[in-house]
């Protein structure tokens, strides 16, 4: 089967004129060739810098300017790296002798493409490629002193940014009888506190609830201690024996002082087993989101 060497030259960089081939170790022995490198040149372009300086079908490159040349993809870099106008040196292997010849590398005349059957007696084929148009100037900057002011003129632009759902974390204290979730720096302000945990919801007849706490209010202390997250109000009651709590809350940006009465530890125990559980979820805000719940294991205190 013959193989098909497909050479494209053309374009805007230096033009040598010259087909080559990677030199196969059969080839070199063939050609009487000892050098372990080298491309073998398989066409020459007429009235190219090649033929002028005196490069013929059949030679073996073996360096470029002072390089050796080891592949095709390497010579064709080399030459495609040389600008026109600039000499070129060539060590060549012919006929058993190798020889030195110089040329001068051309300008790349309008892009072409050459091929032929490598190893056969096909004929020598080409086409031509048209020039790519040249890209225009880039217009010059205007002439401005340092007190010249710039304006720049931004269009109007509408960005849609899509509703984005984020996770929201919740506490039960079945003990307490309240749902809670702690503030953010923005909804502490809003309430006018700087710390606290706000009641999603109070369950019906617990201890919140008779002691009068609401949805809504933000507890900032139970037992004393300054509530900063739902967590806090689990340790207060985890480490309490006390049957009444006070409740210091925050309920329409008016401080306010409750009193729950918190079952004993030994009798919740005794009635039903309790658990804190953590609500976590996440959905758009149009969405009522369904809660995923994370139960932990309690002792007996909430």
């Amino acid at each position: 089967m013959k193989s098909i060497k497909v050479v494209t030259v053309g374009g805007t960089t230096g033009f040598l004129g010259v087909g080559v081939a990677d030199l196969e170790e059969a080839r070199a022995k063939e050609l009487g060739l000892h050098e372990d490198y080298g491309v073998e040149v398989n066409s020459v372009v007429k009235h190219s810098a090649a033929a002028k300086a005196g490069l013929k079908k059949g030679d073996v490159v073996l360096e470029y300017n002072g390089t050796k040349v080891e592949s095709t993809a390497q010579f064709i870099r080399m030459v495609r790296e040389t600008r026109p106008g600039k000499q070129v040196k060539l060590q060549v292997f012919r006929d058993g002798h190798t020889l030195s010849l110089t040329g001068e590398m051309e300008k790349r005349p309008q892009p072409r493409v050459y091929w032929k059957s490598k190893g056969g007696d096909g004929d020598f084929y080409s086409f031509a490629t048209p020039e790519p148009p040249e890209p225009p100037e880039a217009p010059e900057p205007p002439d401005l002193d340092d007190n010249d002011d710039v304006t720049i003129a931004i269009p109007d632009m509408d960005i849609h940014i899509p509703d984005i759902p984020s996770p929201r974390m919740s506490w039960q204290t079945p003990r307490l009888g309240v749902e809670t979730e702690g503030l953010g720096h923005q909804l502490a302000e809003f309430f006018g506190v700087k710390d606290g945990v706000l009641v999603r919801s109070v369950i019906k007849d617990s201890a919140a609830e008779k002691a009068g706490l609401k949805a809504g209010d933000v507890i900032v202390k139970i037992g004393g201690q300054e509530v900063s997250g739902p967590g806090d109000i689990s340790s207060v009651l985890r480490s309490s024996d006390a049957t009444e709590l006070p409740i210091v809350v925050m309920r329409n940006r008016k401080e306010m002082t409750l009193t729950a009465k918190i079952e004993s530890r030994a009798h919740s125990t005794a009635t039903t087993k309790k658990r804190s559980s953590l609500f976590m979820y996440q959905a758009p805000p149009s969405t009522p989101p369904p809660e995923m719940t994370w139960d932990e294991e309690e002792s007996d205190d909430l």
